[in-house]
């Protein structure tokens, strides 16, 4: 969250491999505007040896409070625009002229749950019990 991207990327093969042996890149070198004490934290946070992570929640918001408190003040800093929740939208699109009627949608037919013991079906075909040793 911090990075804004995870820190291992790849196939699920890949991302085992690298979780186990490999040390993700350091916080800086992706976010040159983070604090130093923030990126040792980071790293403390992802360490392999779980007896190197903070002991607790608590512990990690009382670091991360410090380190904000050093770096931006006690103060909230400002975000800038969320761009996030932003929509773009014309004034054509904003105010329609009162005769427009939206366009409905088809209806989608309706599932229909059966029960399978008694000879239902499923998404993929008919049930067929199947065959064993005393069932021929």
């Amino acid at each position: 969250m911090v990075t804004g991207r995870r820190p291992f990327t790849g196939t699920s093969w890949h991302l085992v491999n690298q979780h186990i042996k490999e040390q993700p890149a350091p916080l800086r070198t992706l976010r040159p505007d983070a604090p130093v004490g923030l990126e040792r934290f980071v790293a403390q946070l992802l360490a392999k040896d779980p007896a190197q992570r903070p002991a607790s929640a608590g512990k990690v918001r009382d670091v991360l409070k410090e380190i904000n408190d050093r770096h931006f003040g006690a103060t909230p800093h400002s975000r800038g625009k969320d761009i996030g929740t932003e929509v773009l939208v014309t004034q054509a699109e904003a105010h329609p002229p009162a005769d427009h009627r939206p366009q409905r949608l088809p209806r989608l037919p309706r599932l229909r749950h059966q029960d399978r013991r008694e000879g239902g079906t499923s998404l993929h075909g008919p049930v067929v019990p199947a065959r064993t040793p005393g069932n021929k």
